[in-house]
C-alpha cells in the first residue's frame, strides 16, 4: 500500500514536469521515470487482482 501511495506522489510530480515541458521534446530521464511509474502502477493493480482472485477461492 505504501509503495502504491508513493508511486501516486511520483506520478503527480511527473505530471507537473511533463506539463512544464509543454508538448516539447521529452528528455530520456523523464521517459524512464514515466515507464517506471507506469510499471509500478501496473504491478500494483495486477497484484491486487491476483490477491482478490486468490481470496475468492476460499
Amino acid at each position: 500500500m505504501l509503495l502504491l501511495s508513493l508511486n501516486g506522489v511520483q506520478a503527480f510530480a511527473l505530471h507537473q514536469r511533463l506539463a512544464a515541458v509543454g508538448g516539447g521534446p521529452v528528455s530520456r530521464r523523464l521517459m524512464i521515470r514515466g515507464a517506471v511509474t507506469a510499471s509500478v502502477s501496473q504491478a500494483a493493480w495486477w497484484g491486487a487482482v491476483a490477491i482478490g482472485f486468490l481470496n475468492s477461492q476460499h
